[in-house]
């Protein structure tokens, strides 16, 4: 299982593994994904925010819980063509991890964010990823190009 997943994908798949474990999400959670595609670009590709991706402490009951919408990255700061390349790399592994019956993709228009939520068979694959990266070390942060950072 897991055999013929891109290093994105398996990224994008832990991340959202882990804040669901975090949240105590499932797959009828109302709102969110549990993982936005920002996560997952700040997370694998190591964009830089140009905000904070969790609410601050003065948000009281919202302090710490992930941010979903806005924008994210300065494009101007990354590099047009490497943020662009990896926007399109996401969103076409996100594509292919709903084909695998992996994950749902979601969207909301109004508050501007993507991203994905695991399906059941998703939580078993990504349980398995999960326990492998963390035997092996931290996943590696790579570049557009696959080179590591």
């Amino acid at each position: 299982m897991g055999r013929g997943l891109s290093e994105l994908q398996r990224a994008a798949l832990c991340i959202a593994f882990r804040n669901r474990e975090a949240e105590g999400r499932t797959l009828d959670t109302p709102g969110g994904a549990d993982a936005y595609y920002h996560e997952i670009l700040a997370d694998h590709y190591g964009f830089e925010p140009t905000g904070p991706l969790r609410y601050p402490e003065h948000y009281g009951g919202h302090a710490g819980q992930r941010i979903a919408g806005g924008q994210k990255f300065s494009r101007r700061a990354i590099g047009a063509r490497r943020y662009d390349a990896a926007k399109v790399a996401l969103s076409r592994a996100a594509g292919r991890l709903e084909r695998r019956g992996l994950v749902q993709t979601r969207q909301a228009t109004m508050s501007h964010w993507a991203g994905i939520s695991l399906t059941e068979t998703g939580v078993l694959l990504a349980k398995q990823l999960a326990v492998n990266s963390s035997a092996e070390g931290e996943p590696v942060t790579r570049t557009i190009d696959g080179e590591g950072a």
